[in-house]
């Protein structure tokens, strides 16, 4: 005799039916799988190749390409892709530093489910030992929603980190984190993360600056 006839002869009532098991989270978590992958065999080829020379730094024009995953920390989470553009290093009027050089930046990018933003900012890229660099930024950026997370209004803030590593020619490889919010300038501000790998190339090369070239051997 079923369990559930069984229990209703003896005046209990039936158990409830087991839902379906839906595995949405391993749906969610797809754009996110590949990531450290591509990252670590293009962080590992680059060491292969490396020599010890010097480093050609990325202090003129570059363009960066981003790929990743939007709204990381909250479902649902779905893919992002973008462009930036690197203008060559100013002072804007503040100390030099010979590791320390600041950026103007203007990019745009996009979600798989049809955001759209563009922002225009500055970035700081500190240079490192053993041909690493690591980037913060912060831009201002207009937002389209679209299909995807309202974030309060068009106009939010875009703030990130980079950390990457250069390959020779000056190609750089790495990833970034970047958080975009309105800074409570609408009611509404629930703000949203991009995890994401990019490669960053030169448009041109130039003589380095003194604070950005390796010592014999560190490669």
């Amino acid at each position: 005799m079923e369990p559930r006839r069984f229990c209703s002869r003896l005046g209990y009532p039936p158990a409830p039916e087991s839902p379906p098991n839906l595995d949405t989270g391993s749906a969610l978590r797809r754009p996110l799988s590949a990531l450290p992958w591509i990252l670590a065999i293009a962080v590992g080829m680059g060491t292969v190749a490396a020599r010890a020379q010097e480093i050609q730094p990325l202090a003129g024009n570059t363009v960066t390409v981003q790929y990743g995953a939007f709204n990381v920390g909250r479902d649902p989470i779905h893919g992002s892709a973008g462009v930036e553009l690197r203008a060559a290093a100013r002072s804007f009027g503040l100390p030099h530093y010979d590791r320390l050089r600041l950026f103007p930046v203007a990019g745009f990018g996009t979600s798989t489910r049809h955001a759209l933003f563009g922002y225009a900012g500055t970035r700081a890229d500190l240079a490192l030992p053993h041909r690493w660099r690591m980037s913060a930024g912060f831009a201002f950026t207009l937002y389209s929603h679209q299909q995807d997370m309202d974030l309060g209004g068009p106009i939010v803030f875009r703030s990130s980190f980079v950390l990457a590593y250069q390959l020779r020619g000056g190609v750089e490889v790495g990833a970034t984190f970047f958080h975009m919010s309105n800074a409570r300038l609408y009611r509404n501000n629930p703000g949203t993360n991009v995890l994401a790998v990019l490669i960053e190339v030169p448009l041109h090369r130039e003589p380095s600056p003194s604070g950005w070239r390796a010592r014999p051997g560190n490669h």
